[in-house]
């Protein structure tokens, strides 16, 4: 049952007139990589900070993606999201300042 929702939810036919990809587009990824980058070092309260900066920096260019693969593009985020809170978990990492 499951397999057959994922298999409709991916034969979802492409969005019509997509827009193409703008300058702006690139000044948002720009901005994310900057302010991960700041969060990292400024930031004493993130668990596994170079690793964390480092994924957020990766991540910043699946922006891109978001007007013709939206789905592609949310899998890789919060799939990526997922897999690192879950070794956070695992780790050990200790609790941020924020959850305490």
């Amino acid at each position: 049952m499951i397999t057959n929702a994922l298999r409709s939810l991916w034969a979802e036919p492409r969005a019509a007139a997509v827009p193409e990809r703008l300058s702006r587009d690139w000044v948002l990824v720009g901005a994310v990589m900057v302010t991960a980058l700041l969060e990292g070092f400024l930031r004493d309260d993130v668990a596994w900070r170079p690793f964390a900066t480092i994924v957020a920096v990766v991540l910043a260019p699946v922006l891109l993606w978001r007007r013709t693969r939206p789905l592609a593009c949310v899998v890789v985020a919060f799939g990526t999201a997922m897999v690192l809170g879950l070794a956070t978990l695992a780790g050990g990492a200790p609790a941020s300042a924020s959850t305490r």
